[in-house]
């Protein structure tokens, strides 16, 4: 079944907070974007264990876009997060060790790529992991345009992997997503289109069907 996840790019807690009461009812995953301003320009909130106490029954999906994964992963105490998924350019010397990491936390493990790696570089990860996250945007700001050429990407990374749970982050609008899941998408990060729209509750009802 295709799926929207909401994506929450903020650094202050309660914006959260309100962001994951705005969409409860009509998402049951919630992703959030965890930047260093290192690995990217931006950064954001990211002190896990204040975002596992948001009163909720919405599960989280975590974005890391960080040099160091480990410090996100180590805050992880409870089981508000369902899924991680890292960006495997500042750890591509121990990519196994971080996805074995994530896995002893029973938690749904993705790799995450930026539009100028190759995919080829994961290709040996994707039996041992559960979703791969497509960058269809350049990292870092919410609100730009979908790069075009992530069709192709789309589609060679689904001629390499059948069952592979593919989720793309960047551009997602309502106009674009039915030729995303068309594709071979299952699943789209949507941020500007759900949380800048004048009518978000028009917004939500659309895409209730995906939640």
């Amino acid at each position: 079944m295709p799926k929207v996840v909401p994506a929450i790019l903020s650094k202050d807690l309660d914006e959260i907070k309100k962001k994951v009461k705005l969409i409860e009812g009509t998402f049951e995953l919630l992703q959030i974007d965890i930047m260093d301003g290192k690995f990217v320009e931006n950064s954001t909130y990211y002190d896990i264990s204040e975002i596992e106490k948001i009163d909720t029954n919405v599960k989280f999906e975590l974005h890391l876009m960080v040099n160091n994964p480990d410090e996100i992963i180590d805050q992880i105490k409870g089981d508000r997060i369902s899924r991680i998924i890292f960006h495997i350019e500042p750890v591509k010397e121990r990519i196994e060790e971080v996805i074995h990491k994530i896995r002893e936390l029973n938690i749904d493990v993705g790799l995450a790529l930026n539009p100028s790696t190759a995919l080829k570089d994961i290709s040996e990860y994707l039996p041992k992991i559960d979703i791969v996250l497509l960058m269809t945007v350049e990292p870092g700001w919410s609100g730009q345009g979908f790069l075009e050429s992530s069709y192709d990407r789309i589609r060679e990374l689904r001629e390499m992997n059948q069952e592979i749970e593919i989720e793309i982050d960047g551009g997602g609008t309502l106009e674009n997503m039915q030729q995303l899941f068309d594709t071979g998408v299952n699943t789209i990060a949507m941020s500007s289109a759900i949380f800048k729209s004048e009518n978000i509750e028009k917004v939500l009802e659309q895409l209730k069907k995906y939640g």
